[in-house]
């Protein structure tokens, strides 16, 4: 399970564990807590979901038609979930709250509510962006929750949670993600040991540790999602590592466990981000040329390690309709989902830059 705070966030940080893991055959479930509206409304929310969709599309190594859901979790939250029609390992699930913005301080179009705010306490609730019921504080720990508990993951991939010597700098956004999961997660024996918390924007000014054909790929699943984003949209491989900022953190991957965190160390007490990050890197960098035959957690890409296949991890609804979220040996269709709140679409998404549907009929 990965959890983010916008659409493009895993790809950037947490490729190519992520990609590594989709090329080894593991169910892989993605979940993006806000919208990454940046104040631009549905169309770009729509845009960058698409992106998205194209990127897991590229990872995966298949063009093809993903089943779209409006599910209503047992917390009351709702969730867009996708899922390609011939790859149950996979899912994408959208909670479309607004973007906090860099400064924190949200946006105009969305009354200036952020994620932050909301789990500071500031803001009571939160109405994501395509107005659907507002959520608090309170069901966002518990959707966390629920899903952990409906996908029962090895690993968990998110941000760094405030407090840590790596969260300096970095989007508001992330580090309320990165909280909200450490919070929510970490207490549970089954979950909190796979948790990693990977280095966003100071990831700049750690050491690359990515290159040659692991960073190519890289590169060319961001470049297929930027072609759905004009706002860092790139042509190719050496514009994206043009493109300022993104091009840093690109050539870059940082995952940290909990005891690497540095939560509340400073000083001559503290261990340099520097140092952590060679030791990291040398680690990174031997732990990959072994991470198809271990499930070892001592490399980025076995956090996302399991032995289930394609037929034990697909998601579907039970009997009663209560839990949307439970493994099943069959994949999840309109018959098999009793309950009454989900809606399903098909949604194709083509490499060419189209997108089509039966209904409706684009991919939001």
């Amino acid at each position: 399970m990965t959890i983010w705070a916008h659409p493009d966030d895993d790809i950037i940080f947490a490729n190519p564990t992520i990609s590594d893991a989709i090329a080894a055959g593991r169910c892989v479930r993605t979940v993006f807590v806000t919208a990454g509206d940046a104040g631009k409304g549905l169309d770009y929310v729509a845009a960058r979901e698409l992106g998205i969709l194209r990127a897991y599309n590229a990872m995966r190594g298949k063009d093809g038609e993903w089943d779209a859901a409006e599910i209503t979790l047992d917390t009351g939250v709702q969730v867009r979930r996708l899922i390609p029609k011939d790859d149950p390992r996979l899912s994408v699930l959208y909670l479309r709250l607004p973007d906090g913005n860099l400064t924190g301080a949200g946006f105009d179009a969305t009354a200036h509510a952020t994620l932050s705010k909301l789990y500071d306490g500031a803001v009571g609730t939160l109405v994501p962006v395509d107005g659907g019921p507002a959520v608090t504080r309170d069901q966002l720990i518990a959707s966390v929750r629920e899903l952990a508990s409906a996908f029962h993951p090895e690993g968990t991939l998110t941000h760094i949670p405030r407090g840590s010597a790596f969260a300096p700098g970095d989007h508001p956004d992330h580090s309320a993600v990165g909280t909200l999961i450490r919070d929510s997660l970490t207490s549970d024996a089954a979950v909190g040991p796979g948790i990693r918390y990977f280095v966003g924007y100071p990831s700049e000014n750690l050491p690359a540790n990515l290159e040659g054909a692991v960073l190519d790929t890289k590169v060319d699943t961001y470049r297929i999602y930027t072609q759905q984003d004009q706002v860092v949209r790139c042509a190719d491989r050496s514009a994206c590592l043009k493109t300022r900022k993104f091009g840093q953190w690109l050539q870059r991957s940082y995952p940290k466990a909990e005891a690497d965190l540095q939560m509340g160390l400073t000083g001559p007490d503290a261990r340099t981000q520097e140092s952590v990050a060679r030791d990291s890197s040398t680690a990174a960098r031997a732990s990959r040329s072994a991470m198809m035959s271990t499930k070892s957690f001592t490399g980025a890409s076995a956090y996302l390690s399991t032995a289930t296949t394609a037929s034990s991890c697909t998601t579907s609804g039970s009997a009663s309709g209560k839990r949307a979220w439970t493994r099943s040996s069959t994949p999840a269709t309109v018959s098999s989902l009793s309950n009454p709140s989900l809606r399903f679409v098909t949604v194709r998404v083509l490499s060419a830059g189209r997108c089509r549907a039966g209904s409706p009929a684009r991919a939001s």
